[in-house]
């Protein structure tokens, strides 16, 4: 046996989609890649019935589905010999005219795509259903604006264009090719609505001829249903419709805490004034002796920037996001399009905005990711912050930090109910008396977790007073209300981390942070770049090896994408001076220093991996600093060139 056979492995870090699957130009190869990436992430449920109790209970406010006279689907009985267009047409005339869906209004979204600056790729799902206050005529998709997607696909040819294959629970995902790109394009629609609106997770409806599924998608992955034939059964999807009719936005899988600005006629809201209130506090962040007089509350160039360009599609939804400080107290934060956008659907899929502090008035950067949720994972906010405790320099300052609620995906402890169930069935036919995996299995809840309307964040010092009117006090009351949340179920648990389960546990999870920086790429000249590397490394060794601060944490991610540059104004020979300093972000990934007996875990970007990792050879922690060797001559490479 090999000396690293037997090391325990941390959570995977999936493959980021951004650098990946968006080098793709084309959409059917984007697909087929989707369809990669997300292999081994589908869990089946035993029957529709299951995923309607489980995954969409009807509360006390939700009234049972009504017995219909006769069949509602009945002019599709001979669905499986149309086309695809003809059964749309059915099956949105039997869903209007039968009152199926009563509270929301199935609208078509072929016809053509959204704008460029919503939607790179030009997509148009079949329909979808929207609220009535919403919806569409014009045959957009309106990706901002869907509550369910619906995808429709013909079965003349029988089941070739269904994404997913029934005849063998170990493989749902078949390799066929019209399966495999039916199942890249729902993946794709999951992704960009996703990436489009704040979800937890997210219902799509699939209708091929005479039968459907329904699919539940969350960062884990996704549940599905056997494929259904809804006219031999047509209580079942119809109870489907009047559910999704009747829930609240939270039971849709719409995440609370971030609520949607709207527009004036012109097209402004806040966001435009409080950008408009920042510009004549922009100061130029460039190195340079500062002889002018910096105004009160100053922005640095770079920053106002970000935000404005963040403002410029009046297309893209804003949002005001709110969290918690250590004393409970709601902070707000407002924020339009991202500026680090991670695509794809399963995985962190983080997410950094230049975002506007209400309270303090000033520009702040909110990261938001889906972390890994394992016993014994440390948060960044908490890591970030004993160093910060510390007075270590070139790490970020943190505002506040904290999960969002109990916002957690569901995929992954159904595949590891599912498979204790098979394995334990396995046993007994075998007789053995091994019933149960190493480590227990989470509990689920009898319905989906509904999250709170503010995530439960530990901070550090408060920075004044809340800045909340009573006006916006009450706004927020009406934007989330409690009773959305009357299926709550508190995680009174951290999973266990399994090296056989293929599914990643995630716990949605926001920070925010002080600094705005700027992209190691900015540099100026050979003498700068190595001066902020060496700010990076000589914070990477106050956090790992400085025994008098006793931190010993690795940071096990050092890229040239998390060296970054920061403004800062020094005292240089008696003159106050701007300079670019170097600052060490996403210290998500990292680990405190293990004692030599215990078990090492890895988890890195493979490509800024030291060699000894990539061999799976135990290192000391001497070996994470190697990785700055990587980080920076890799990827900037043509940039140094020019350096001589």
């Amino acid at each position: 046996m090999a000396p690293s056979d037997n090391i325990q492995q941390s959570p995977r870090k999936l493959e980021s989609e951004t650098h990946s699957i968006g080098r793709l130009s084309n959409l059917t190869q984007r697909r087929l890649r989707a369809a990669a990436v997300m292999a081994n992430h589908t869990v089946k449920l035993d029957s529709v019935q299951q995923f309607l109790d489980e995954l969409l209970p009807r509360g006390p406010n939700t009234p049972e589905c009504p017995q219909y006279e006769g069949n509602p689907f009945e002019s599709l009985s001979e669905a499986d010999t149309k086309v695809e267009i003809e059964v749309q047409d059915l099956f949105m005339h039997a869903v209007t005219s039968g009152q199926l869906s009563p509270r929301l209004v199935m609208c078509r979204s072929e016809a053509r795509p959204d704008s460029l600056d919503m939607d790179s790729t030009r997509q148009k799902v079949d329909a979808a259903f929207f609220r009535p206050d919403v919806a569409p005529d014009d045959g957009r998709p309106h990706w901002v604006d869907q509550d369910v997607p619906v995808e429709f696909k013909s079965r003349k040819e029988g089941n070739k264009l269904d994404p997913f294959d029934d005849r063998n629970n170990l493989k749902l995902e078949s390799d066929a090719a019209k399966r495999k790109h039916s199942r890249g394009q729902i993946i794709s629609y999951a992704e960009l609505l996703l990436a489009l609106q704040p979800r937890v997770f997210l219902f799509m409806l699939l209708i091929m001829g005479r039968r459907f599924r329904l699919l539940r998608w969350d960062r884990g992955g996704v549940i599905i249903t056997a494929s259904t034939d809804y006219y031999k059964h047509p209580r079942l999807l119809c109870d489907f419709l009047w559910r999704i009719s009747h829930f609240s936005p939270a039971q849709l899988g719409y995440d609370t805490t971030a609520t949607r600005i709207p527009l004036r006629p012109d097209l402004t809201n806040e966001l435009d004034d409080i950008l408009a209130e920042l510009e004549p506090l922009v100061v130029d962040h460039n190195p340079r002796d500062l002889d002018e007089k910096l105004p009160d509350r100053y922005v640095w160039k770079h920053a106002f920037t970000l935000f404005a360009a963040s403002l410029k599609v009046k297309e893209w939804p804003r949002y005001k996001i709110w969290m918690n400080d250590k004393n409970g107290k709601p902070r707000c934060y407002l924020v339009g399009k991202p500026v680090v956008d991670s695509r794809g659907v399963t995985g962190r899929i983080t997410r950094g905005y230049a975002a506007y502090d209400v309270a303090d008035r000033r520009l702040v950067w909110l990261k938001d990711t889906w972390r890994t949720w394992y016993e014994g994972v440390e948060t960044e906010g908490d890591v970030v912050l004993r160093l910060n405790g510390a007075q270590i320099e070139s790490v970020p300052t943190v505002v506040c930090h904290g999960d969002v609620g109990e916002q957690t995906t569901l995929t992954a402890t159904w595949w590891e109910r599912q498979h204790s169930s098979r394995t334990n069935e396995s046993s007994s036919l075998s007789g053995s008396t091994t019933t149960t995996p190493d480590t227990p299995i989470p509990p689920l809840a009898s319905s989906p977790p509904v999250h709170p309307p503010i995530s439960n964040v530990g901070s550090s010092d408060d920075r004044g007073a809340s800045g909340l009117t009573d006006s916006s006090t009450n706004e927020r009351a009406r934007e989330v209300n409690p009773s959305e949340d009357e299926h709550a179920a508190p995680v009174a648990y951290n999973p266990q981390f399994r090296h056989d389960v293929p599914i990643p546990h995630h716990r949605h999870y926001r920070s925010v942070f002080e600094e705005i920086c700027i992209e190691l790429k900015h540099f100026k000249d050979a003498r700068q770049l190595v001066l902020i590397t060496l700010d990076c490394i000589k914070a990477h060794y106050y956090a790992a090896s400085a025994p008098a601060l006793g931190i010993h944490v690795l940071h096990r991610d050092i890229t040239d994408s998390n060296i970054m540059i920061y403004p800062k104004i020094q005292d240089v020979n008696g003159r106050p001076t701007l300079v670019w300093t170097g600052i060490l972000i996403d210290w998500e990934m990292s680990k405190p220093i293990l004692a030599p007996l215990q078990a090492r875990r890895m988890a890195c970007t493979v490509c800024f991996a030291g060699l000894f990792f990539l061999h799976r050879v135990l290192m000391d922690y001497s070996g994470n600093m190697a990785i700055y060797s990587c980080s920076t001559t890799s990827r900037q490479s043509a940039t140094y060139r020019g350096l001589g």
